[in-house]
């Protein structure tokens, strides 16, 4: 059933009457046809099906389907899930990114069930952990990596699935690195999924004759919108896990079937971008960057390898809140040291504001606070939905308010630039850490008395140290660690001290946690 939606309390720190005014706000470029966000992403694909039902849909190395195959699959998975859980309940997806990952989460999409993608080599007390918090009905993937009390969905038979879905009630939670120390569950539906979706077709021009590859993790915000992206204008899904395949067989996959748009992180693309990737990116007209920082050195490596007059992008955004993006010009200047994140999309307005909530000059730095229609609806707390820092836009009942707890400016030339963050988030190989949450986790070891943990950048990747005080040797804090963190979230430094240096204030002297490196 769908859980009951309390009332929330909004912050004490209500909107600031002077933030409101419209001149505060600035718009994207472009315009937004809504009407096709209420149309069920499934309808649409159901109707390539019959109409070109033998087109490639979906591939991964050494398997595909066509339409008319990926619709009979969605139904057989459907009919599984009504065995074992009901309309409105939670079903987690625990498979790699590939064939299966996509026929599970559009079977979740088709079901009316909460999809909550998860990564299969997380560990497993993560997974339990995770599992727990959104009261996790039934589960794909193998028996084995399905935590306790989560229902197997076994195989059905139906011809078709019927689809039935509120497109604006919750449609899937994705986990990410939260500052009170647990991960954030962060609850979209299927409006905002589409709005996502068809934003990322419109950015590239997408057609029936693209073929879509969505280089990240299964569990991110964007493995799950690029599993239907290409599919609402008859494309395919290029479909590759990289620690399960391997990069060579991802480009094989691309040289295969001719690879046009690939979104990928700039962390990973570094590895990529090699001569043996120029079969790959051949046929290439767009690539998104995304996840991260994207420096003009990334562009400048990569655009070698692609076609003339391709495309590049990078994107500036959060789980929570609408996308920035920026169509890098062919002759940006390869030495530049920063890199614009562009206009916001279509279907939103922002506002730089200081610290008493007034909007910011151009070229004067504060927070970023983007106000829409197709922010994530809230957060996930004790199996439930909340709306958490969606903050009421009081201007349109149907938006909120999502400060994001980035520093920006404006440009003369209205182009967005971020400076880094107000908070203590950072971003590992594309995935967004809480420090807060590293911290809690190594204080919950045993004989640690304190810890504190820092990100600095280290040949243009970002590094987390881990200071402790007390406690077991590095290597065994590491392993410990590894039981309850994901990869990307682990230290790559654990350093001993005798105490964590405080400023007079009693907060962390980081400034010194820092120069003791360099020592």
């Amino acid at each position: 059933m769908t859980p009951d939606i309390p009332e929330h309390a909004w912050p004490e720190h209500a909107w600031p009457a002077h933030a409101r005014p419209e001149h505060a706000w600035r718009r994207g470029p472009g315009a937004l046809d809504a009407r096709l966000l209420d149309v069920p992403m499934l309808e649409t694909v159901r109707a390539m099906a019959g109409r070109t039902p033998d087109a490639l849909a979906i591939a991964e190395p050494g398997r595909s389907v066509t339409y008319a195959q990926l619709w009979r699959a969605i139904g057989e998975r459907v009919a599984g899930l009504a065995s074992v859980s009901e309309p409105g309940g939670t079903v987690g997806v625990i498979e790699p990114y590939g064939l299966e990952y996509c026929l599970c989460v559009l079977a979740c999409m088709a079901a009316g069930r909460i999809c909550v993608p998860l990564d299969p080599a997380a560990p497993a007390q993560r997974l339990a952990e995770l599992a727990r918090a959104v009261r996790m009905q039934a589960g794909f993937g193998p028996a084995d990596a399905l935590p306790a009390g989560c229902r197997p969905v076994p195989a059905g038979a139906h011809p078709a699935p019927t689809i039935r879905v509120d497109v604006r009630g919750p449609a899937f939670i994705v986990a990410t690195s939260g500052s009170s120390g647990q991960p954030k569950l962060v609850v979209q539906n299927q409006r905002t999924w589409a709005f996502h979706a068809r934003g990322f077709v419109d950015l590239f021009g997408l057609t029936a004759r693209d073929r879509h590859v969505f280089a990240g993790a299964p569990n991110s915000f964007s493995a799950v919108i690029h599993v239907v992206t290409p599919l609402l204008v008859g494309g395919a899904v290029l479909a590759c896990d990289l620690r399960t395949h391997g990069l060579s067989r991802l480009l094989e996959l691309m040289t295969q079937h001719g690879a046009t748009v690939l979104r990928i992180a700039p962390t990973l693309a570094r590895t990529v971008m090699r001569p043996a990737a120029r079969a790959a990116f051949a046929s290439l007209h767009g690539v998104r960057l995304v996840g991260e920082a994207v420096s003009a050195a990334d562009v400048a490596a990569l655009r070698p390898l692609l076609p003339a007059g391709a495309m590049v992008a990078s994107c500036y955004g959060a789980t929570e809140t609408i996308p920035f993006e920026y169509v890098v010009p062919a002759d940006f200047p390869a030495d530049s040291a920063t890199m614009p994140c562009g206009h916001l999309r279509p279907g939103g307005t922002f506002a730089i504001l200081d610290d008493d909530g007034c909007p910011c000059p151009d070229g004067v730095a504060g927070e970023l606070v983007i106000r829409s229609r197709y922010n994530a609806m809230g957060e996930w707390r004790d199996g439930g939905f909340v709306r958490g820092r969606m903050l009421p836009d009081p201007a349109d009942p149907e938006a909120t308010m999502y400060r994001t707890g980035d520093v920006a400016l404006v440009q003369p030339d209205g182009l967005l630039t971020v400076l880094g963050r107000i908070d203590r988030q950072v971003k590992v190989n594309s995935n967004r850490v809480d420090l807060v949450e590293v911290e809690a986790e190594i204080r919950a070891l045993a004989d640690i008395t304190d810890a504190a943990v820092l990100a600095r950048e280290v040949a243009e990747r970002v590094e987390i140290v881990a200071f402790v005080v007390g406690g077991a040797a590095a290597a065994e804090i590491r392993r410990s660690l590894a039981d309850r963190l994901p990869g990307y979230m682990l230290p790559a430094r654990i350093v001993h001290v005798g105490r964590i240096p405080l400023l007079p204030g009693g907060k962390t002297d980081w400034r010194s946690l820092m120069r003791s490196l360099d020592e």
